[in-house]
């Protein structure tokens, strides 16, 4: 049996009923309910739902009950790794949201040194000495390096340093050394440290890498061993025990050097995970590059904030509205010419939020794309956007084999200022950009990330966190609807 076979029965049985009596009092169909129970055979969603509407169970249990449903449906490798990604987005999400509320000062922590307090036997006191050594290096005349194994999935060190890096201008390098895991089912474990990764390596206060290599073991096994983690400054090497409870500071020249010397050697054995670019030029090469490593049958999946208006419109319509635009975005926008035209036999598939094409309507700006550089558009032009995506629910094969759908909002949500791209299966792409032109390119082509973000990107059928194509439609309607009564309004006043 199933999980979810197990949970059906123990909810009959929580309930004081069966199989027979419940088919008769519920008019639910006696041999579908039977296999169910007894997980010879899933049922429809519907007649889950049905299932539990007629027990009159509480919601809580619902929804463990429809979530195992899912989980069998997919596999629970599969389930397990979507669940992984969408922490990530939501992770992403709930960070821009913050942005804004960051405090206008950092506590003032007193610099640490060996001889003031070289061990440390509870957690605030571990946070003090993580705190103080990274401090130092921010405030210090001299260059500034950070070397760490600290685990990516309690977002302890990373927390810390994106405080520090949000509230002193100098610039650090900090390189990461992590463990993957190697089985075909760890690659949850691998995404969900994404949530800590690529905040590092979005911003402008670090120059970030991180190298990992593959391991059989997990949490469970760090927890024997003597303070597994480190991080090494110039100054310092700072030893963390498995849960963080406990830290022991080493000061002593000879000890840096011979930690310093070490992690260079097992970074230079270990896959750097990340190539990072903050200049558009640099980056543009580097994506066209990659993008002309596929073969043009394959598939370029996206998901952006707001739907982009090289996929609403013509070409020639983006490229009027950008020639309005300052000379440096008139030359970023050659490279995304040369990026259509690459792809241009790619069948493409999108995703946008409803957010995105809510603000769009309202303002006729998008974000997260180049879109945001442009001016905005007037009425009229988000009128024929949005007709054009509307073709593209009713025919997926008009331009360039182009899909496009759209996200569920109570699934998960996108930054407003991030774009993610999947080539096939080889290469993940995150591009940030902000309104002042700072662009940031992150990829990724690690194979279990690459693999599992295809899979999540490519669901559309059996994909909870997409609308199907008549829901995108209604909505899509509703908003061309307001656009034109709109339209209508300007008409008669003026």
């Amino acid at each position: 049996m199933s999980k979810f076979s197990e949970k059906c029965k123990a909810l009959l049985e929580e309930n004081g009923t069966n199989v027979y009596r419940l088919s008769k009092s519920a008019s639910l169909e006696h041999t579908t309910l039977q296999r169910m129970v007894t997980g010879k055979r899933r049922p429809n969603i519907e007649f889950v739902r049905n299932f539990c509407r007629e027990l009159r169970i509480p919601h809580a249990d619902e929804l463990q009950l429809l979530q195992l449903y899912r989980m069998e449906e997919m596999g629970e490798t599969t389930w397990r790794n979507r669940q992984s990604i969408i922490q990530v987005l939501n992770h992403l999400s709930d960070l821009e949201k913050s942005a804004s509320h960051i405090p206008e000062s950092v506590p003032a922590v007193p610099i640490i040194s060996q001889a003031d307090r070289p061990i440390a036997v509870h957690t605030y006191e571990v946070e003090l000495l993580l705190y103080s050594i990274l401090t130092e290096e921010f405030v210090s005349e001299e260059k500034s390096w950070v070397y760490t194994n600290c685990s990516l999935h309690n977002g302890y060190f990373s927390h810390i340093l994106m405080l520090l890096c949000q509230h002193y201008p100098k610039k650090i390098n900090v390189e990461q050394f992590v463990s993957f895991q190697l089985q075909n089912d760890g690659a949850s474990y691998n995404l969900e440290m994404l949530s800590q990764i690529l905040p590092l390596a979005f911003s402008e206060s670090i120059s970030y890498q991180v190298y990992y290599s593959y391991t059989r073991n997990d949490l469970k096994n760090e927890l024997p061993l003597l303070f597994p983690y480190y991080v090494i400054t110039p100054h310092h090497v700072l030893l963390l025990s498995s849960d963080l409870s406990e830290a022991v500071l080493h000061s002593e020249t000879e000890i840096v050097t011979l930690y310093k010397k070490t992690f260079e050697k097992a970074r230079n054995n270990g896959h750097p995970l990340i190539q990072s670019f903050s200049d558009p030029d640099e980056a543009a090469v580097a994506y066209l590059g990659k993008i002309t490593e596929n073969d043009t049958n394959s598939y370029f999946h996206a998901m952006e904030y707001a739907p982009c208006p090289m996929d609403m419109a013509p070409l020639e319509t983006f490229l009027e509205a950008a020639s309005a635009c300052p000379p440096k975005l008139q030359e970023i926008a050659g490279y995304y010419v040369k990026t259509i035209q690459n792809i241009k036999n790619y069948h493409v598939q999108s995703c946008f939020t409803l957010p995105g094409l809510d603000t769009f309507c309202r303002t006729g700006r998008v974000s997260g794309n180049i879109g945001a550089f442009l001016p905005p558009a007037s009425v009229p032009q988000r009128i024929e956007y949005l007709k054009n995506i509307l073709s593209f629910q009713v025919d997926d094969d008009i331009d360039r084999n182009h899909g496009m759908a759209m996200i569920a909002p109570e699934i998960f949500h996108i930054p407003s200022n991030l774009c993610i791209e999947m080539m096939e299966r080889t290469c993940l792409n995150f591009l940030k950009i902000e309104k002042d032109f700072h662009f940031v390119f992150v990829f990724i082509t690690e194979s279990s990330i690459c693999d599992a973000f295809y899979e999540f990107m490519s669901a559309r059928e059996n994909a909870d966190y997409i609308l199907s194509p008549e829901e995108s439609k209604e909505t899509i309607c509703e908003l061309l609807n307001k656009l034109e009564a709109m339209q209508a309004g300007q008409t008669h006043s003026n």
